[in-house]
């Protein structure tokens, strides 16, 4: 699986302060900064906001209003701890989180999953996004509940680190799942050079390993793991010395969306690469 930093709970800031002090990534140089950008992906595809204060010093800090599938421009933030909390939630407001980022590292905040109990508060439009175990039916049964959702589908959020690269490096491009529900998918590509690359299947939050096509006009086919059905479809540029990550946005099956977040020579930009016609 591709390297990425999971959620960690507000109360872990000091003990990851005290492991950023030991590993040096809480130096005061200002040459030396974290380069940070986030993507809202999560279902419905409505605007959040986010704020952020560095854990040692809470004068740096930002505010950002997310639109659904816009990249804010890459930040750069001294390293060591941040600490992150989402606004303007309805019902479901994200809890608080931590991430500690290092010297010269690059990284891409995901916000995913559901960010609101409604309209998807019906298990018989939705089934895919539902469940319930063995008490839980029986107290519904008995009357005590009329529906539970699958806490897994909700707002989560996920931290990718951007590997560092040259600019004469192959490219190197990966598959992101952060559509809710069971389903799975690959991504096809045919580079330049006409040699075929394909990705493991990935489902809701897996990132997948790297592929390393060769640098050039890239034809793509985003699919579903059990059919030919495609997500989206087209050519990509992917230049020597990039970094691409390929997204799977929106709700199964009429929303589905194909993002594609590329970094390159310190610098991010989003492509939308289609629909689903399905």
């Amino acid at each position: 699986m591709a390297q990425e930093h999971e959620q960690l709970p507000w109360g872990l800031g000091l003990f990851l302060t005290v492991a950023c002090a030991l590993s040096g990534c809480l130096g005061s140089d200002p040459s030396h900064k974290a380069d940070l950008s986030i993507l809202n992906v999560s279902n419905p595809a409505v605007p959040l906001e986010v704020t952020a204060h560095r854990s040692s010093d809470t004068e740096q800090r930002f505010d950002e209003v997310l639109p659904f599938g816009q990249l804010v421009n890459a930040k750069s933030l001294e390293s060591g701890v941040w600490n992150f909390t989402l606004e303007n939630q309805t019902r479901m407001p994200a809890e608080q989180f931590s991430y500690g980022l290092g010297k010269d590292a690059n990284y891409l905040l995901i916000l995913y999953g559901f960010n609101q109990e409604t309209p998807f508060a019906d298990s018989g439009s939705s089934p895919d996004l539902w469940k319930q175990s063995f008490y839980e039916e029986a107290k519904s049964f008995l009357g005590g509940m009329e529906v539970v959702t699958a806490k897994h589908f909700l707002l989560q959020q996920k931290l990718l680190r951007l590997p560092s690269a040259k600019l004469d490096d192959s490219p190197k491009l990966r598959l992101a799942v952060f559509s809710p529900g069971k389903n799975e998918f690959i991504v096809d590509l045919i580079d330049k050079a006409g040699t075929h690359h394909q990705s493991p299947r990935q489902g809701f939050s897996e990132v997948s390993d790297w592929l390393k096509p060769n640098a050039g006009e890239t034809e793509f086919s985003v699919r579903y793991a059990d059919s030919p059905a495609q997500v989206g479809n087209g050519t990509i540029e992917l230049p020597q010395g990039s970094v691409t990550t390929m997204i799977v946005a929106g709700q199964s099956p009429s929303g589905l969306q194909v993002l594609v977040h590329q970094w390159k020579d310190q610098e991010a930009t989003m492509i939308d690469a289609g629909k689903s016609n399905n």
